[in-house]
C-alpha cells in the first residue's frame, strides 16, 4: 500500500501524546539527520514534521507517513486494570 497524503483518506481520532512523539525524535536522532532532511526524505514539507511532533489532538495523514517511513505499527491495546 502505498502511503501518502490521499485527500480520500480520513484522520484518525486517537491522541498522539508525548510518549509516541518521544520515539519519533529517537528515531530522527538515529538517522543522524536533521529533521528537516528526514522529513523532506519522507515527501513532507519539514513544517509538517514540526507540527507533527508539536501538535497534539487527531492523528493526522503526516502520521501515517512518519510511521510507514519507519517502518513502525501504531498499535492500541487496553490498558491493565488498576490495582484499587
Amino acid at each position: 500500500m502505498e502511503v501518502g497524503h490521499n485527500p480520500e483518506r480520513t484522520t484518525y481520532p486517537i491522541g498522539v501524546n508525548d510518549a509516541i512523539r518521544a520515539v519519533i525524535r529517537a528515531h530522527i536522532e538515529k538517522t543522524g539527520l536533521s529533521q528537516a532532511e528526514v522529513a523532506r526524505q519522507m515527501g513532507l514539507e519539514p513544517q509538517e514534521l514540526n507540527r507533527a511532533l508539536q501538535s497534539r489532538g487527531k492523528i493526522p495523514l503526516v502520521w501515517v507517513t512518519i510511521l510507514h517511513h519507519f517502518k513502525l505499527k501504531l498499535t492500541v491495546e487496553p490498558e491493565q486494570p488498576q490495582d484499587t
